[in-house]
């Protein structure tokens, strides 16, 4: 009993420190941001990230927590049966986000004339649906890790991820002076980026 709460508490610690650090990332940032972003700026990144992750959680709709319970059921099966659980929610995953990423791009003319008065075109929405759906997928890819008792992989990889899309946002606004713009290409391909270095780093 004794050597289960030691392994709980050690593994709490270890995920909530991580996800303390992940954060106050973000957190230090915001000096930054208010600096090169203007106010109208600002507001219409936070209208996108609402929008994303409004998306996001349509994109998840529970299937983190159906992975876990039928990961688990499987452990009866062995290492096959759970690889069988992962490889078949990832195929869900892509199929069902693909339908929902599609149908959510039919509505981007309404979406902009209600929400940002057609002061947007179209790649800002492509890239930020795009990106909702690349960090539910990237997701999942970080709960495997999770699931197999591997915190220190699961923090490596959100702590990659949010270093990466930070450093590529920075570069796009103050380099090339694609404002918000570059803020949602950030968000879109950094964690892409950050992920796959981590795993390149991984033996």
């Amino acid at each position: 009993m004794r050597k289960h709460i030691l392994q709980l508490g050690k593994d709490s610690f270890i995920y909530g420190f991580g996800g303390i650090l992940a954060k106050s990332i973000g957190f230090f940032l915001l000096p930054v941001y208010t600096r090169i972003f203007s106010p109208a700026e600002y507001g219409i990144i936070e209208m996108l990230m609402v929008l994303i992750n409004l998306i996001g959680a349509i994109l998840n709709l529970g299937m983190d927590s159906a992975q876990t319970f039928f990961f688990f059921e499987q452990k009866k099966n062995g290492p096959n049966g759970q690889s069988i659980i992962i490889s078949s929610t990832f195929q869900w995953r892509l199929l069902y986000g693909i339908t929902v990423v599609f149908l959510t791009m039919l509505f981007i003319p309404v979406i902009n004339a209600f929400f940002f008065n057609n002061e947007l075109t179209i790649k800002y929405f492509v890239f930020a649906f795009l990106g909702s759906f690349f960090n539910q997928i990237l997701r999942q890819s970080q709960e495997v890790f999770r699931l197999l008792y591997k915190p220190w992989r699961f923090i490596s990889i959100s702590l990659g991820q949010t270093i990466a899309s930070a450093a590529i946002t920075i570069f796009l606004v103050i380099h090339l002076d694609w404002s918000v713009y570059g803020y949602i290409v950030g968000f879109t391909i950094g964690p892409c980026i950050g992920h796959t270095r981590h795993m390149e780093c991984q033996p």
